[in-house]
């Protein structure tokens, strides 16, 4: 199934609004400031262990691959319109 332009918006609406609303409130993230520990140090916790985090990766890996689907499509097109071009200049030549 391929997400339309309405679609990938609302996906990425919906990630702005999750890491604002809930990764910008998050408990353990203003424990780790008051902590000192560097962001780089939690990030990894964001990462490999929040469930909002895993979350977000899964919805950004979605777009990720309606966009990889959008380039390979609009890469078959232009190597079709190549060859077709390059066909005629072979007619032309010949």
């Amino acid at each position: 199934m391929s997400l339309t332009k309405k679609q990938r918006k609302e996906i990425r609406l919906y990630i702005g609004t999750l890491l604002d609303e809930e990764c910008g409130n998050c408990e353990k993230k203003k424990e780790a400031n008051k902590q000192k520990i560097t962001s780089r140090l939690f990030q990894n916790y964001c990462i490999h262990e929040c469930p909002l985090g895993k979350r977000l990766q899964q919805l950004c890996a979605y777009l990720e691959g309606e966009t990889n689907i959008a380039q390979e499509k609009r890469g078959r097109k232009t190597l079709g319109k190549a060859l077709k071009i390059k066909e005629t200049l072979h007619e032309i030549s010949s």
